[in-house]
Order: C-alpha cells, then sequence, then structure tokens
C-alpha cells in the first residue's frame, strides 16, 4: 500500500490523537466514580466535649390572664370511642345571651360532614367573655349539655369540653345553657 504526500504519518497521527482522547475520557470517569464513591462514605458523628449549663429565671406576678378561645371537634366511634380516621370536623360560634351574673348561654354549631349513625362528635368550645353579663362570675355557675354529656363543667370554664349524641346529624348544635350553682366551683 502506497501513501501519497504523507498519508500515513497523518493518519498515524489522527490514530494516536483518538487513542489519547479515549485516554483521558478513561481517566476522568474513573476519577468521577472516586468522587462519587469518597461522598458515599460515612462520617463519623462529632460532639462537643462539655456543656454549658443554662440558668433561667423568672418573676411570676398576679394579673388577668387571657385564655384563648379554643372551637375544635373530632369525630368519634361510639362503639369504642377511637377516632374516626379522615373525618372533617369544624366547630364555629354562634350566639350567646346571658341575663344574670351566673345565668345564660351559648350556641355553638358544629359540622362533620358524612357523620355515621354509630358515630358522634367530641368537642371543646370556649365560651366568649365579650357576651357574658357584666360582673359574670364562673365560681357558682353551672353548665349544662343540652344533647350530650359536658366532660367538664365546673373545672375549667369558661372551656368546656363534651360530647354529642350519636345520630342526630352532620351539622347539630352544641347548646350550653348556664344556671346558678348551690356551692361553688372548686
Amino acid at each position: 500500500m502506497t501513501f501519497v504526500g504523507g498519508a500515513r504519518s497523518r493518519l498515524a497521527r489522527l490514530r494516536s490523537a483518538r487513542a489519547r482522547h479515549a485516554a483521558r475520557a478513561a481517566v476522568v470517569l474513573l476519577a468521577a466514580a472516586g468522587l462519587v464513591a469518597g461522598v458515599g462514605t460515612v462520617v463519623g458523628r462529632t460532639a462537643a466535649q462539655w456543656s454549658d449549663p443554662a440558668y433561667i429565671t423568672t418573676t411570676a406576678s398576679a394579673g388577668t390572664w387571657v385564655v384563648a378561645p379554643v372551637n375544635k371537634c373530632e369525630v368519634r366511634y361510639q362503639a369504642d370511642d377511637h377516632l374516626v380516621p379522615a373525618r372533617p370536623c369544624t366547630v364555629t360560634f354562634d350566639a350567646i345571651a346571658t341575663w344574670a351574673v351566673d345565668t345564660g348561654w351559648a350556641r355553638w354549631v358544629a359540622s362533620a360532614p358524612g357523620i355515621a349513625n354509630n358515630e358522634y362528635i367530641a368537642f371543646t368550645v370556649t365560651v366568649p367573655a365579650a357576651g357574658l353579663y357584666a360582673g359574670w362570675t364562673w365560681s357558682h355557675t353551672q353548665a349544662a349539655l343540652g344533647a350530650g354529656t359536658l366532660v367538664a363543667s365546673c373545672s375549667l370554664p369558661p372551656v368546656f369540653n363534651g360530647r354529642l349524641q350519636a345520630n342526630i346529624g352532620a351539622t347539630p348544635q352544641i347548646y350550653l345553657t348556664f344556671t346558678p350553682s348551690p356551692q361553688a366551683c372548686a
């Protein structure tokens, strides 16, 4: 085979240039693989050899404590009181009327779309201070729930916990009545 004008040397140079590029690519790939393998290694955790103690003091004072309104509910099974998963429930304050320092009523509306006949609504509601009679006192007031059971009628006013009866619909009312109590709440 005869090459004209040094074609053989050009062909040889071309082949050696391709070989150099292939060698460089192999080195780059091996370096990248080593880097990835290095990133995947586990490094031991470090911790300080000492801990500085922290001391906090504060002064307690008498005053007025504001209770943030809590109006919430959840749907539970009547048979075992377990929470019904993924069943929405909301409680909205509706109205209040008081006509003495310990007498009146308050109403909320619950909403539990899709509630079944064997489920009930457990709730926590806060009686708003804005609707109470001037001079209202919880110390000699008892609360009652119209269609269900009030869990705490004296211990946490103005916050009340209870449960409505089962099978009363998806939007029942929570109706609390307040009447004078012959004995003081403890």
